[in-house]
């Protein structure tokens, strides 16, 4: 299968964590970064590192000056057309330029409307807005080089997820809670953290009320 190539880790970092060495289990440590990957999008409802661009759609209510992204950190923006048409029209007379007629907020995903300077508000209307961007944070692999790194806490809870994870595999007792062994007594991971590390997890997630977009 190999690493995801959105994987929040790379094996070597979970090496070093986990203090493991050699390559004949490469395979199951892959397996158990992604697991512990997909399983943290999951619980915080947005996807980490970038996938590249995106193409969304947004239907606003009226009086809207800020325009909430699908997903976060915003990496940069392609374009952002507006049309107060019926069907909407996506050309030059309808492309918005940065800095000029938005602002964007990229560590939240926001575009606020500007006019004259001033904060305004978005066209309202079924596809009114329509954005081509990027967004996440960088691959294993460091690129994109525009894109933030993924953060240091993030990358700790992938760690301890992915080694509690391949740990499971490797005593091949999956679905009990605890067991006591030559090791000593341990709880399995069934989607467990501490309370410290939920906490981290939490503060990462994506709140999608009022959610005004659609993904192509």
């Amino acid at each position: 299968m190999g690493l995801a190539a959105h994987a929040l880790v790379s094996t070597a970092e979970l090496k070093t964590y986990a203090g493991f060495s050699g390559a004949s289990q490469e395979g199951a440590l892959e397996d158990a970064i992604n697991a512990a990957t997909g399983w943290m999008e999951s619980e915080a409802n947005r996807q980490f590192v970038t996938r590249g661009d995106v193409t969304e759609y947004h239907w606003l209510h009226n009086y809207r000056c800020e325009l909430k992204l699908s997903h976060f950190p915003t990496i940069a923006v392609a374009s952002i057309h507006e049309s107060g048409d019926v069907p909407p029209v996506y050309d030059g007379s309808t492309l918005l330029v940065g800095g000029t007629d938005y602002q964007l907020d990229k560590a939240i995903g926001c575009a606020k409307r500007v006019r004259g300077g001033a904060l305004s508000y978005w066209a309202a209307g079924y596809r009114a807005i329509k954005v081509v961007h990027s967004y996440g944070y960088r691959k294993t692999d460091g690129t994109p080089t525009l894109a933030l790194p993924v953060p240091e806490e993030l990358k700790l809870l992938c760690k301890f997820v992915a080694v509690s994870i391949f740990k499971e595999s490797d005593r091949a007792r999956w679905g009990i809670s605890s067991v006591t062994d030559a090791q000593g007594s341990v709880t399995r991971f069934l989607g467990y953290l501490p309370p410290d590390m939920k906490a981290q997890l939490e503060s990462h997630r994506r709140f999608a009320i009022d959610r005004t977009w659609e993904l192509e």
